[in-house]
């Protein structure tokens, strides 16, 4: 998700309160694990996606046990070191 500004080792704020809407960063638990992409909803049908935005969607099937944890708020990044 780094065309997204989330980078290995970020800290992601989440917020559990937030319905998310299309276009937003998301942190979703599809069948036990845990993953940050952009929902999309398609004609009802909701979508996950990483980057680059270029990549086609992944339909989450009827058969997948998800759950959208919630929308990613903020993003925590550590100082680089030189």
């Amino acid at each position: 998700m780094e065309k997204s500004g989330i980078f290995s080792g970020d800290y992601l704020v989440v917020d559990r309160s937030i319905q998310p809407i299309s276009g937003q960063v998301v942190l979703a638990v599809v069948n036990d694990t845990f993953t940050v992409k952009r929902y999309h909803l398609e004609q009802g049908k909701p979508y996950l996606m990483s980057d680059p935005m270029t990549t086609k969607p992944v339909l989450v099937a009827a058969t997948d046990q998800h759950t959208l944890w919630g929308v990613v708020t903020y993003v925590l990044h550590k100082p680089c070191l030189y």
